[in-house]
């Protein structure tokens, strides 16, 4: 098992204060992805904690894949499945803050490469980083992210994207 250190903008004034960056497990013991395989960064989200998959890059928000985005008809999520995201009580309190709904392919620059298409949109959670808890953390909720690859085939994004 390897460690990632995360220093995304958002938890700069917690790493200042903490004097010691965060650290959290990456999984080597098997992978995720249809193009994989990829190892990921298995971390808890919300309350009670929902211990989803996530792929290290440099977007500039956290991406979270709820159930329901694979549960669609047109769905094309690779199998098996990881954990998704079932909103809990706990984020309900908090969806007045949720944003409306936004074009994938708009979302974040460096997303470009992966050609997004779709919706999505964001929300407040609580997330765990090296056992501390951080609510009201931005999240990117990938409602249906449709990732297309070169040759023209496409998936339905299933494992989120960690911001380093």
């Amino acid at each position: 098992m390897l460690l990632v250190t995360l220093s995304p903008p958002w938890l700069a004034g917690f790493v200042a204060a903490a004097r010691a960056p965060l650290q959290v497990a990456y999984n080597t013991s098997y992978s995720v992805g249809p193009d994989g395989p990829w190892n990921f960064i298995y971390n808890p989200i919300d309350y009670p904690n929902q211990n989803l998959y996530f792929l290290p890059s440099l977007t500039e928000t956290t991406v979270i894949v709820p159930n329901a985005a694979c549960q669609k008809q047109s769905a094309g999520c690779p199998l098996p499945l990881p954990r998704l995201y079932q909103q809990s009580s706990a984020q309900k309190t908090l969806a007045e803050n949720d944003s409306s709904e936004f074009d994938a392919s708009r979302w974040d620059d460096i997303s470009v490469p992966l050609d997004l298409v779709d919706s999505g949109h964001y929300i407040m959670d609580r997330i765990t980083l090296d056992d501390s808890i951080i609510d009201y953390s931005g999240f990117v909720v990938a409602d249906n992210f449709t990732v297309k690859f070169p040759n023209g085939s496409d998936y339905t994004q299933d494992v989120g994207l960690v911001c380093l």
